[in-house]
């Protein structure tokens, strides 16, 4: 079993993140052209002002119809939950907040039905709010789910289709500037931007507003274009975008100028490895623990009783058995990574830990192998904190009729000799395959999970359901 807690990484420097998205303090980058900073957001304006109606046109004709995939496994990342306050920035057009609505609405049907205000009075009583400044009261939102956008054009198209779909009255529409959002902190559960950031003018501004109306235990996601990392593809890639695109642009939208834009947008936006340092430059580096309790990195769990610890490092391996534990250790020297992992000999059932230490808890093949398959997940969610994300990768039942004999045939005749063979040990890989069988099915799991008190369950096959992904959240 391993349980994983997010790591902290050194904090990107003021120079690196000047150099991402700026040439120098005044100018930036619009394009490949170099542009005062005052002026990139009024350019930006006019570009999305003019491709407004045929923005999701293009997108379609751009990506021979690729963004809506990107998009639908965007969303499919993201897990809605209708508890969760949810805000789309730089989504004017609505794309990603009606995919969220939808997917939100297939799990949970009768989450269309219900209206849950966030606020007992409101401030705004519309779903419009017109961001003026930065000294103006900052509001509570007034829908569970929000788009912000800066362009009053792109905003225009997606309350029109909100209302082509009926779902105008879910979403509140606000007009502000993402690097100015009007909302007081802490504010949503999920934080998204699509194809939106590299057209800001201080992208580190962006992620740090994400970062401050965000919730404890929020999820900031981004879907951006980056960079091809083969030579070959991203060669015949560029040749498409400045061939293809503009004139495109031009015969659908007769907009060559704004299209030009887009392409070059995407050459000069940061590469995905700087783009990550720059988010985890807008979290603080929170230590994990003050005063921990233990001073090594190895606690022997006796009991229930034994005072409850924290954990001493950003990553912990548990394992009830102590000759599995010393592999670990010993591969953990071999690949210098014993100074970063704290190994723990305990019962799955009976965690040492405090309540609310953990931000994921992942347990591989190990969870058919417990006497008590609930308390393990019941202890999972005791020690996640809120917000945390429980996976378990676990054999399960094959789907498929015919597959499903072969691979019996397969496990039952091939397996135990192998076992025999390789560690001289029949029936402990005899044991290995009957627990696979008698394994909960992935439906009945995925239930027991959700016993558990975790949110927004679900279940992912992998080879034909050889084996699967559960998931769930602790909210």
């Amino acid at each position: 079993m391993f349980i994983r807690t997010l790591s902290s990484i050194n904090r990107f420097s003021l120079l690196s993140i000047l150099r991402t998205h700026s040439t120098t303090s005044n100018t930036t980058h619009f394009g490949f052209d170099e542009v005062p900073e005052n002026e990139k957001q009024t350019r930006v304006n006019e570009v999305f002002s003019s491709v407004a109606d045929s923005y999701d046109l293009m997108n379609d004709i751009m990506s021979f119809g690729i963004h809506r995939i990107w998009k639908d496994h965007f969303i499919r990342i993201v897990r809605p939950d209708p508890q969760w306050n949810y805000i789309d920035v730089a989504g004017g057009t609505g794309d990603i907040a009606f995919r969220y609505l939808k997917e939100l609405d297939r799990y949970y049907p009768s989450a269309a039905a219900s209206s849950i205000p966030l606020s007992e009075s409101p401030i705004t009583p519309t779903h419009t709010y017109i961001a003026d400044s930065l000294e103006q009261t900052r509001i509570r939102p007034t829908s569970k789910c929000v788009v912000a956008d800066i362009n009053p054009n792109m905003l225009a198209v997606g309350k029109q289709r909100s209302i082509d779909n009926n779902l105008h009255n879910r979403i509140q529409w606000i007009e502000t500037n993402a690097e100015e959002l009007p909302f007081e902190d802490e504010q949503f559960d999920v934080y998204t931007i699509a194809f939106g950031i590299r057209n800001c003018t201080h992208i580190d501004r962006v992620v740090s507003e994400a970062y401050r109306v965000l919730k404890k235990g929020g999820r900031f996601l981004c879907l951006e274009f980056s960079q091809v990392n083969n030579t070959l593809l991203r060669y015949f890639y560029d040749q498409y975008s400045k061939t293809f695109i503009p004139p495109m642009g031009q015969i659908i939208a007769n907009d060559w100028k704004s299209y030009q834009y887009l392409i070059e947008s995407i050459r000069v936006f940061p590469k995905q490895k700087e783009f990550a340092e720059l988010i985890r430059s807008s979290a603080s580096s929170i230590p994990l623990s003050e005063s921990p309790i233990t001073p090594t990195h190895t606690y022997i769990a006796d009991s229930l009783e034994q005072t409850r610890i924290r954990p001493t490092s950003k990553c912990v391996v548990a394992d009830i058995n102590p000759n599995m534990l010393a592999v670990g250790k010993q591969r953990s020297i071999d690949n210098n990574l014993h100074n970063r992992i704290q190994w723990i000999e305990t019962n799955a059932e009976e965690l040492p830990f405090e309540d609310e230490q953990f931000d994921v808890y992942t347990i591989a093949f190990g969870i058919r192998n417990c006497t008590h398959i609930d308390r393990v997940v019941s202890e999972a969610y005791r020690v996640l904190k809120k917000g945390g994300r429980f996976l378990c990768l676990e054999f399960s039942q094959v789907n498929n009729t015919l597959l499903h004999y072969f691979y019996d045939q397969y496990s039952k005749t091939f397996i135990p000799p192998m076992g025999q063979i390789i560690a001289n040990d029949w029936k402990s890989y005899q044991y290995l395959i009957e627990s696979i069988r008698v394994f909960p099915k992935q439906k009945e799991f995925a239930e027991l999970i959700r016993s558990c008190n975790f949110r927004y369950v679900n279940y992912e096959n992998l080879s034909f359901g050889v084996s699967a992904i559960h998931s769930g959240y602790k909210l």
